[in-house]
């Protein structure tokens, strides 16, 4: 098995998904959601991980998974629990969460 990470601004494009797919790959979104990533430095939002779920779902990836990140600086547990609830909805295969140093890329 091969197993690819794809941040969600490399995953936007529904070419390189068909490509993934075609290839036999088994892609390990690393779309992170939640309305505090700018804090973290990241390129993308959630609207845009959300997206990217979605795309290479329809591309016909067989293995999607998506990862959290809980105590980021400023976060309500209201917060973590509505980005817990939406990354449900969507469906993954796994949901990894990982506690956030508060460190900026």
């Amino acid at each position: 098995m091969t197993v690819v990470v794809v941040t969600p601004n490399a995953a936007d494009n529904a070419l390189a998904a068909g490509f993934l797919a075609e290839e036999g790959i088994e892609t390990r979104s690393c779309a992170t959601l939640g309305e505090l990533l700018t804090l973290l430095g990241r390129e993308h939002n959630s609207a845009q991980a959300e997206a990217s779920f979605h795309i290479l779902r329809k591309a016909g990836i067989p293995s999607l998974n998506v990862d959290l990140m809980f105590g980021l600086p400023g976060q309500s547990l209201e917060q973590w629990k509505s980005t817990l609830a939406r990354t449900i909805t969507l469906g993954p295969d796994h949901i990894s969460a990982y506690c956030s140093s508060g460190v900026r890329r």
